[in-house]
C-alpha cells in the first residue's frame, strides 16, 4: 500500500529531529578525540624538544671530546714521525743540514728545491711532507740493509711499501688493477702537449704507445702497458738488470735503462716515478758512484735512451760537485738565480 502524505509529512519532523541529535553527537566527539590529539601531540612535541636539547648538549659534549682527543692525537702522531726521521735519518747517515739537502735532491723535482732554498724555507727537504721525507728515508734505508746486488719483484713491490705505507698504505706495495693513461700532470685528465721528438721517444720505448687527442699529432697522451702484464713485465727488467750486473758493464747504462724500464711499466698506482729514481740511485751507490740530481727527471721518457743516459750522467757529476761546496756558496748560487748546484 502506498502510504498518503499526511502519514509521510508526519515522520518526516521526528527524522530531522533525530538526524540532527547523531551530527551533534559525533561533532562534539570529534571535538573531544581532536583535543585529545591536540594535547598528545603537543605533549610528545615537549617531550622530543626535551630529548633534542638533550642529544645537542650530548652531541656538544663528545665533539669537545673528539677535538680534544684530535688535537692529542694529532701531537703524539706528529712527535711519533719526528722520532721515526731521526730514526731513519741516522740510519741513513744523514746528520746536517747540508746532508739533508743533498739527499733531498734525488727526492724532490730540481726547481722545487731551487725555489725552497731560494726562499730560505725550513726543512726544504719536507717539502712535500713529513710523511713523504719519512717514507723515502725507509725505502732508502731498506735498500741500502740489502747492499748491491739482484732484484726481483718482491723487492721492488717492497720499496714501493715503505715508500707509500705512511701516507696511502692502500696502495703500498700493490700493483694497479686497472690500466692507465699518462696525460697533464697540472691538470688531471687533461691531454699533454709534446714535441714531435717528444712523441718519436715514448713511441721507441717497448710496451709504450702514443694516443693522439684531437686533430693535433703531438697533443694526447702516454699509455701505459695493460695491468694484467705487469708482473711479466717486472720480471723481464729485473732479469735483464741482474744478467747486466754479472758482465762487464757501463753503471750508468745500465741504472738508466733499468729506471727507464721500471717507469714505463707504470706498475703502481703511484710513486712510480719517485721508485724508479731511488732503485736508479740505489744502483749507482752501489757501484761507488754518486746519485743524479736531475734537472727535469721527466725526461726519462721523453728523450732517448743516450739523451736520458747523459742526463743522468751530468746530474750524478753534479751531486759530487755540491757534496764538495760549502753550504755558504750552495746558497749563493741558488740566491744569484744561476743553475743550482752547478757551480
Amino acid at each position: 500500500m502506498t502510504p498518503s502524505c499526511e502519514s509521510v509529512e508526519s515522520i518526516a519532523p521526528s527524522f530531522s529531529e533525530t538526524s540532527g541529535s547523531l551530527f551533534q553527537g559525533i561533532l562534539e566527539r570529534v571535538d573531544v578525540v581532536t583535543t585529545s590529539i591536540k594535547e598528545d601531540i603537543a605533549q610528545k612535541l615537549e617531550l622530543a624538544s626535551g630529548v633534542k636539547e638533550r642529544l645537542f648538549g650530548q652531541l656538544a659534549e663528545k665533539y669537545t671530546e673528539f677535538r680534544e682527543r684530535l688535537g692529542l692525537e694529532s701531537s703524539e702522531e706528529k712527535l711519533r714521525t719526528e722520532a721515526e726521521i731521526a730514526h731513519y735519518e741516522r740510519l741513513a747517515g744523514i746528520e746536517t743540514d747540508m746532508e739533508r739537502v743533498l739527499e733531498a735532491s734525488c727526492l724532490i723535482d730540481r726547481p722545487f728545491l731551487e725555489v725552497a732554498l731560494i726562499t730560505d724555507t725550513e726543512a726544504p727537504e719536507r717539502l712535500f711532507g713529513d710523511k713523504e721525507w719519512l717514507g723515502y728515508l725507509k725505502a732508502r734505508v731498506f735498500l741500502d740493509s740489502m747492499g748491491p746486488g739482484e732484484l726481483t719483484p718482491e723487492i721492488l713491490m717492497r720499496v714501493h711499501e715503505k715508500l707509500a705505507e705512511d701516507v696511502n698504505p692502500q696502495i703500498a706495495g700493490a700493483y694497479r688493477e686497472v690500466d692507465v693513461v699518462g696525460g697533464d700532470y697540472k691538470n688531471l685528465g687533461a691531454p699533454t702537449k709534446y714535441t714531435i721528438d717528444q712523441v718519436e721517444a715514448i713511441k721507441s720505448i717497448p710496451g709504450l704507445s702514443f694516443r693522439q687527442y684531437g686533430d693535433d699529432p703531438v697533443e694526447g697522451y702516454i699509455v701505459y702497458p695493460p695491468h694484467q702484464s705487469i708482473g711479466g713485465l717486472l720480471t723481464e727488467i729485473c732479469e735483464e738488470y741482474n744478467r747486466a750486473l754479472k758482465d762487464d758493464h757501463d753503471p750508468y747504462l745500465v741504472a738508466t735503462r733499468f729506471q727507464r724500464g721500471l717507469v714505463s711499466t707504470h706498475p703502481f698506482n703511484d710513486y712510480n716515478g719517485r721508485l724508479s729514481r731511488l732503485l736508479m740511485n740505489w744502483s749507482l751507490r752501489g757501484e761507488g758512484l754518486p746519485p743524479a740530481f736531475l734537472e727535469n727527471p721527466d725526461l726519462d721518457l721523453t728523450t732517448s735512451q743516450e739523451s736520458w743516459l747523459l742526463q743522468v750522467q751530468k746530474g750524478s757529476a753534479d751531486y759530487a760537485r755540491v757534496e764538495r761546496e760549502p753550504k755558504r756558496k750552495l746558497r749563493e748560487s741558488a740566491l744569484t738565480c744561476r743553475p743550482m748546484f752547478l757551480v
